[in-house]
């Protein structure tokens, strides 16, 4: 107190002393109030990254649409196969038909996931984000637990080079670690529209938080160049996933899918030589039905007509885009047969018939089971024929060949 006191002063009075002492006092714990106030503003702001940058939510409304270099190079990649891929998503119509990504899987870093193998990639990774931004497509890029721990290094790396997705493969980290959200709040701050697709390693446990932390997820284990899973060799059995493997799974996570959060089913197989075209049919009708994101996983410069014809079938694209994002639903179930509808945004349905077996089959159904009037006729119109098959009453049927599918828009007049 004496201090204080000749501090001040030997002329002030006990009154005005007191008086500047509570003032101090006052300020202080303003200033302290406040310093609490924005460190929580700022926690909270960190835990829920929607909340940090509006214009993120507005990122993948639509499936992400392009090409990944993994099922067919695996890590034997280099600048040129990016560049060569690209140009034939331009010169093909495949770049017009919406596959606009060129996504760089493992194989173009070493231990660090912010530097680029120069013996592979010697014009670095941000020029070939910008050749690929000069000709209207976009970039995509892998990590994996390189980037435990090192987030905001590697993130503020990506934004530098103006990577437009991160597939974010630290596969052997669950779904409940921090790890996810960190990466999604990193994403965020760089205030850049970047595409967070993430793999973990509980890919079946659904976490309810998926669309706080991703923009994709997958949803399975690797897919592999096989329809059903006993076709898989006995050594991959424990882990890979066929086509009809992973529409099981399809049907488990449809309902979590909205605009900006969907269910990566993986990349496909389609092109890469195991299955029978009708295989192939059936493996991209699925995806464009559930919507899933559409990654061819061929060699895109060597593929044929009849792979090319697949992959840019524009009706079934027109149901994977179709802008009400309504998730497709499985009807039915047996040994031998699927049965699956999805409302599109013109309120038609576009509904889809499996074959699983080893014959040609004719396979029918009701417009009771799809939720249509049965006292009303429907047109019906078959997306891989291109042509409208006609006007039908309370049921439909047709011949689906073996492992194949049919893929019809089915549309009834509303009115009473």
């Amino acid at each position: 107190m004496k201090n204080l006191k000749s501090q001040f002063g030997s002329n002030s009075t006990p009154n005005s002393f007191f008086k500047l002492v509570l003032a101090v006092a006052f300020c202080f714990l303003l200033s302290n109030n406040g310093v609490s106030q924005n460190s929580k503003a700022a926690n909270k702001k960190e835990n829920v990254p929607a909340m940090a940058a509006p214009a993120h939510k507005k990122l993948a409304q639509l499936p992400p649409m392009g090409w990944n270099s993994w099922n067919t190079f695996k890590k034997d990649i280099n600048e040129q196969l990016f560049i060569e891929s690209a140009e034939v998503l331009i010169s093909s119509g495949l770049a017009d038909a919406g596959y606009v990504y060129v996504n760089i899987d493992d194989g173009w870093s070493g231990e660090e996931a912010n530097l680029a193998i120069a013996e592979r990639f010697p014009n670095g990774i941000g020029y070939l984000a910008d050749y690929m931004h000069k000709r209207n497509l976009k970039l995509g890029l892998y990590t994996n637990w390189r980037s435990l721990g090192k987030v905001e290094r590697d993130v503020k790396q990506w934004a530098e080079w103006n990577i437009d997705l991160i597939k974010n493969d630290a596969w052997k980290t669950p779904s409940t670690d921090p790890h996810w959200a960190q990466m999604q709040v990193a994403i965020i701050a760089t205030g850049k529209p970047i595409v967070h697709s993430v793999h973990f390693s509980d890919e079946d446990s659904n976490p309810t938080n998926i669309c706080e932390i991703s923009n994709m997820w997958r949803i399975t284990n690797d897919i592999q160049d096989y329809y059903n899973h006993e076709s898989i060799p006995e050594d991959k059995k424990s882990w890979a996933y066929s086509t009809l493997d992973i529409i099981d799974r399809m049907a488990e996570v449809s309902h979590m899918i909205k605009p900006g959060c969907w269910a990566d089913a993986d990349m496909f197989e389609i092109g890469n030589g195991n299955q029978t075209v009708d295989e192939y049919k059936t493996q991209f009708t699925m995806w464009c039905l559930l919507p899933a994101p559409l990654i061819m996983g061929n060699d895109i410069r060597k593929m044929n007509d009849e792979i090319k014809a697949i992959l840019m079938n524009r009706e079934a694209i027109a149901v994977n885009q179709d802008p009400a994002v309504i998730p497709a639903k499985r009807v039915r179930k047996d040994a031998n047969t699927e049965l699956w509808s999805r409302t599109l945004a013109d309120g038609s349905l576009c509904v889809v018939v499996l074959n699983k077996t080893t014959t040609n089959q004719k396979l029918e159904f009701t417009w009771e089971e799809i939720g249509l009037k049965p006292s009303k006729s429907a047109s019906v119109r078959d997306l891989w024929q291109h042509k409208k098959l006609g006007v039908f009453k309370k049921r439909f049927s047709i011949d689906v060949n073996t492992h194949g599918c049919a893929m019809l828009k089915i549309t009834q007049d509303k009115s009473k």
